[in-house]
């Protein structure tokens, strides 16, 4: 039987959120029926040895901020030597559609647009590229989809368009006592009051609030520790930050790690001050494992998907924002699974939707 073959991007260094999800989404693909490339503008990327050690493909392409021609033609003969069934281009933007200009020139049969954020990160250039390109993709002949309605209407406008849920193992991130008192032992925060923040350490994450509403934390409740999740650029100032507040013993830097779930199980609650996200999928396995989550309200309010997710506004200050936190003393941690499941955030129920997709076999809107 011929395997519909798959053109997958695109990823990069790190292991951020939309590398993250499409990584996961292939992990769990019917590998008797789908064969998956994936686009990277790195050549090593964070995922490189998942990729191929699940049977897939990777292909190096010029970073379209740095060269944007060699970008276009990389995509371009791609698309050329091979005959791909479906091209999914996961976005954070509409900042970059040239993956999608160039599915559609080389008649790929389905092309998909899968947005990831609702709102435009970095300098000015891309915010202008985004509001160039919004009525070129609301045009286009193609998929598409958004982590949330809010991520769809960023991106596609009054165009159609349908929310696919950001599902995640519910096994995996389930809560697990056990494994919370094994990794709490092993990274020496047995008896303390601990408060962490997962995701890459850059700007839009807003880590820097946390620190400071932790600082807060300490002045009532001196036997915390902050863990701090993740890698990326702001690592170094962050740990100048973490110098300055004098709180270097009580903060844990961990680095990019391969088992998330067992630090969320470490967690007692969990910050997201994020200045912006589409829906984070750091939020679903956070509840998923019984743990509070501090979110800033800045976040589409479509991530309330549990009691367990409070809303803080970054205008209140960290002072406020720490009493609030301290109440999660008190919260007994129990497995919200099944409430997933029920909500449709199994990441088993997502895979077989999108199998139906890039089978042509999906109803309803784009």
């Amino acid at each position: 039987m011929k395997k519909t073959k798959i053109l997958m991007g695109i990823i990069g260094k790190g292991n951020g959120g939309l590398s993250t999800y499409a990584v996961n989404l292939f992990r769990k693909l019917d590998s008797d029926v789908f064969d998956c490339t994936f686009l990277s503008n790195d050549p090593h990327p964070y995922f490189e040895k998942d990729i191929k050690e699940l049977g897939g493909h990777l292909k190096v392409i010029a970073a379209r901020n740095r060269h944007p021609k060699q970008h276009r033609d990389d995509l371009r003969r791609i698309m050329a030597e091979e005959q791909f069934d479906v091209c999914h281009i996961h976005l954070s933007s509409d900042s970059n559609i040239c993956p999608l200009v160039e599915a559609k020139r080389a008649r790929i049969p389905i092309v998909i647009a899968h947005c990831h954020s609702a709102k435009v990160e970095g300098s000015l250039y891309p915010k202008v590229l985004h509001r160039f390109n919004k009525p070129k993709v609301q045009k286009m002949d193609i998929i598409r989809l958004a982590c949330s309605k809010a991520a769809g209407e960023f991106a596609y406008g009054d165009a159609p368009f349908t929310v696919a849920n950001n599902g995640i193992d519910l096994k995996k991130f389930d809560f697990d006592y056990q494994i919370r008192e094994k990794t709490r032992k092993d990274i020496g925060v047995s008896d303390r009051f601990v408060i962490g923040q997962l995701g890459r350490l850059v700007p839009v994450k807003n880590h820097e609030f946390s620190l400071k509403v932790f600082a807060e934390v300490l002045k009532r409740h001196s036997r915390s520790s902050f863990l701090i999740v993740g890698g990326g650029p702001l690592e170094q100032s962050l740990k100048e930050k973490v110098s300055e507040l004098g709180i270097e013993d009580k903060v844990i830097f961990t680095g990019n790690v391969r088992n998330p779930q067992d630090y969320l199980n470490a967690m007692d609650c969990m910050m997201l001050p994020s200045l912006f996200e589409g829906f984070p999928l750091t939020i679903v396995e956070a509840v998923c494992s019984g743990l509070p989550c501090f979110i800033s309200d800045t976040v589409t309010r479509e991530v309330e998907i549990s009691d367990l997710v409070q809303f803080i506004s970054l205008g209140e200050g960290p002072e406020s924002v720490a009493k609030k936190v301290l109440k999660a003393k008190d919260i007994e941690r129990t497995s919200q699974a099944e409430l997933l499941k029920a909500l449709h955030y199994d990441s088993d129920e997502l895979v077989k939707d999108m199998e139906r997709c890039y089978l042509n076999q999906m109803t309803g809107g784009e």
